[in-house]
């Protein structure tokens, strides 16, 4: 089966306020999305399910994954930065 020409090859839900920003994982198998709800939330590109969600410091915030994809961070608007491990089966 060939991927579609054309719209989204999987849509995420969840979010309650717009998404601020997006980082994938090295891998490719995990999207960290940044909300001005002012949560992370980690995602199983592979199923397309939630896999954690979490708090972060305050909207308007930036994500990224470690390059070895161990850990990802945030930062917000009140220049903090969080820090946490990323493991595949963190509960949401």
């Amino acid at each position: 089966m060939s991927p579609p020409e054309s719209g989204p090859l999987r849509e995420l839900t969840g979010h309650m306020d717009a998404v601020c920003d997006l980082a994938f994982s090295a891998d490719g198998k995990r999207l960290a999305s940044a909300d001005k709800d002012k949560t992370v939330k980690l995602w199983d590109l592979g199923s397309g399910r939630r896999s954690s969600r979490c708090a972060a410091p305050e909207q308007g915030h930036r994500v990224a994954f470690s390059p070895d994809g161990a850990r990802w961070a945030t930062t917000g608007e009140d220049a903090t930065l969080g820090c946490r491990k990323a493991c595949a089966g963190e509960s949401p």
